[in-house]
């Protein structure tokens, strides 16, 4: 085990220049409007993948947003937003409990106000691969994974008005994270735009109506906005734009979110602050957020929170991965810089975590990614997925479209059961060498979609990766990399030997671009038991409200002996007690309902017919790769399906009713090497006439 050791962060990309895209684009909303008329048949375009998100880069293509549509048809509203939201997802955020966990088990109550994590996308200049609308060809691309502790990202680029591209809104909003644009002003260009915009109150409110179009149409939460250039007499107009801005994004839907960057002063000077203070308190009043610049000391955030007062946590406090005078130069040393800042109870903003792909090579980027990430995790919360409350009676008191209900008639007496799914996942990451179904190969060429992108939990890819040395500042990792001043260079030689716990793999898969192969066999040196140490969490808040309650897990999963093990623990919880993780198919956790009481029958469709509509499947493919598994005296059921193990476990909440007052996760460990290619958790809910 390796401890924290210091590397040298290379030079950043230059912000604009060689890393724009060398094209003419037509303007974002002709371009958008073309991919998603000619989706239904894009099968007969050889260009459809070509079809791309655009920036918006002048004021004048932002006054004609919407115009040309006008000339197409009459119901020139609803056409232009059932163009634009076709094939966005929408945020779901109701799947997530408003509480939130930290790592060893902290909990932020049942209050929102915590310590928040805003991420901001900068990856050379913006709109790479990832622009297009049905995706492309290049795998080698870079994704973000660590959503659970996300609250807002930001896409963002050099752009005018940068709308984040649908891949992105997709890959957040299924993870219930809001997702920004990005409105910037630079320099002397940035003062000409200023002086249009500002022109006039007509100018104003025509520029507030266009932006507020664009968020809509789009189905993004708002945006960023960040002006680095003086403002020649215009602060009062500033002013009053972001003001409106704010207020009629908001009356639009109250989750969305305008965050100022803290660059120009109440006196119209381009001139960062590093904190928040009088001189950029006006902008910060008027708008949900501020994000502050990277050049801050402990004083500036201390008077930052005192500025702030109950509104704290819409501080946001810059981190450069690229360490431009930023607090411990960054890279990986990114942490101690969230360490300083969790002294001060400010939220986080993360600033260009794309670092970690382009100073490494593709093959190794996925481990130094994880360790960046790994690192920070133990001053953030996650977000926790929850389902219905349900009743002591067993009554449910909401429901949801995923509910199913069925009767089962047993020696005379009626019993009828709500099935509930909390979350399912095949662990494609957006991208892949292949494409999977149901354990077959349906194409082997490489492709990129973060659409595509399933629900990903937190996987802590090294070994020992949670063991703390009890200092604030370091935290013992099992690898470490040095970094490379430019992408294109070999990465440089791991500073260890050992290897990765859990990697994505994508020449094997169940569905999906790959499966993850979890590395834990005892023949390693750094064998670790699956019950204290499982690469993959799932945070939960299920509560323990009623005896008559069954979780249901299901995995997919392959190894290459009987002897390597799959390992799925359910963490218990009551305040003030220490959790308890349950392995799911052992005798122990036979409750008295499965041993005759009841009898219990369960489809995989159940499981998969619950994922997004973006990644849902045909119902001839569900029908026919079903299975059932049948629960009388067992807790465990496994069936085969083209080489693949596919396991389901019963848990009854009864047994635990009296002891435990929540369901706090689900963790996966390996008792050896496997591979993992889907893995769902659902609530069955049972009701006796």
């Amino acid at each position: 085990m390796g401890s924290v050791v210091e590397t040298k962060v290379p030079e950043p990309p230059p912000k604009s220049g060689s890393s724009e895209i060398a094209h003419t684009p037509n303007t974002s909303q002709q371009v958008l409007s073309s991919a998603l008329d000619n989706d239904a048949t894009s099968k007969k375009s050889e260009n459809v993948n070509n079809l791309c998100y655009e920036p918006i880069t002048t004021f004048e293509e932002l006054m004609q947003y919407g115009e040309e549509d006008a000339n197409q048809c009459q119901n020139k509203n609803k056409v232009l937003k059932d163009l634009r939201r076709k094939k966005t997802v929408p945020l779901m955020d109701a799947s997530f409990s408003k509480s939130k966990v930290g790592l060893g088990g902290k909990a932020s109550g049942n209050s929102d106000r915590k310590p928040l994590t805003l991420v901001c996308h900068d990856l050379k200049g913006g709109y790479g691969d990832d622009r297009f609308v049905n995706g492309c060809g290049n795998m080698e691309n870079y994704v973000y994974r660590n959503w659970l502790l996300t609250d807002i990202f930001v896409y963002f680029s050099h752009k005018f008005v940068t709308i984040p591209p649908l891949g992105w809104i997709n890959a957040a909003h299924s993870h219930g994270v809001k997702i920004l644009g990005t409105i910037i002003t630079e320099w002397d260009d940035g003062v000409k735009l200023c002086s249009k915009m500002l022109s006039s109150d007509e100018s104003i409110n025509r520029t507030v109506d266009k932006l507020c179009a664009i968020n809509e149409d789009y189905g993004f939460d708002g945006y960023l906005l960040n002006i680095e250039n003086v403002l020649e007499g215009n602060v009062n107009q500033m002013i009053e734009f972001a003001s409106k801005l704010t207020k009629a994004l908001r009356k639009q839907s109250p989750k969305n979110l305008v965050i100022w960057y803290d660059s120009v002063t109440k006196t119209g000077e381009l001139k960062w602050q590093d904190a928040l203070n009088d001189k950029n308190k006006i902008f910060f009043d008027v708008c949900d957020g501020i994000f502050l610049n990277y050049n801050w000391n402990d004083e500036k955030l201390r008077s930052s929170a005192q500025m702030a007062g109950d509104r704290r946590y819409d501080v946001f406090v810059g981190v450069d991965c690229w360490g431009r005078g930023c607090w411990a130069g960054g890279g990986l040393n990114t942490c101690l810089a969230v360490d300083r800042i969790n002294t001060h109870d400010l939220s986080y903003a993360v600033f260009a975590p794309g670092w970690t792909y382009e100073t490494q090579s593709f093959q190794h980027f996925p481990m130094f990614d994880d360790e960046l990430w790994t690192k920070c995790m133990k001053n953030m919360y996650f977000r926790c997925l929850s389902g219905n409350h349900v009743s002591k009676s067993g009554i449910s008191e909401t429901s949801t479209k995923n509910q199913s209900r069925s009767n089962d008639n047993k020696n005379g007496n009626e019993h009828s059961k709500d099935f509930q799914v909390y979350f399912a996942t095949d662990f494609s990451r957006g991208y892949g060498a292949k494409k999977f179904s149901f354990g077959k190969v349906m194409s082997d060429s490489p492709w990129f979609d973060l659409s595509k992108q399933s629900f990903q939990p937190i996987v802590f890819s090294s070994a020992k990766c949670l063991d703390y040395d009890g200092t604030s500042a370091q935290v013992k990792f099992a690898a470490l990399y040095a970094t490379d001043k430019k992408r294109e260079d070999k990465p440089s030689t791991c500073l260890i030997g050992a290897e990765p716990k859990v990697i994505y793999e994508t020449e094997n898969g169940f569905s999906g671009g790959g499966a993850l192969k979890l590395l834990n066999s005892k023949k390693r040196k750094d064998f670790e038991d699956p019950l204290t140490s499982s690469p993959i969490w799932v945070p939960l808040n299920i509560p323990v409200t009623a005896s008559r309650l069954t979780i249901a897990t299901i995995a997919v999963w392959k190894s290459v002996s009987i002897h390597h093990q799959l390992k799925l623990y359910l963490e218990l919880g009551k305040d003030g007690c220490q959790n308890r993780k349950i392995l799911l198919g052992s005798l122990d956790s036979l409750a008295t309902s499965v041993r005759g009481k009841f009898f219990i029958s369960l489809q995989l469709r159940q499981f998969l017919q619950t994922l997004p509509d973006h990644l849902k499947l045909s119902s001839d493919a569900l029908d026919k790769n079903d299975l059932n598994f049948y629960f009388q005296k067992n807790n465990y059921d496994e069936k085969e399906l083209n080489g693949w193990r596919v396991s389901c476990f019963l848990f009854d909440i009864d047994q635990v009713y009296d002891e435990y007052s929540s369901i706090k996760s689900l963790r996966v460990g390996a008792d050896g090497d496997i591979s993992l290619g889907f893995l769902s958790l659902g609530q069955i809910t049972h009701y006796q006439s």
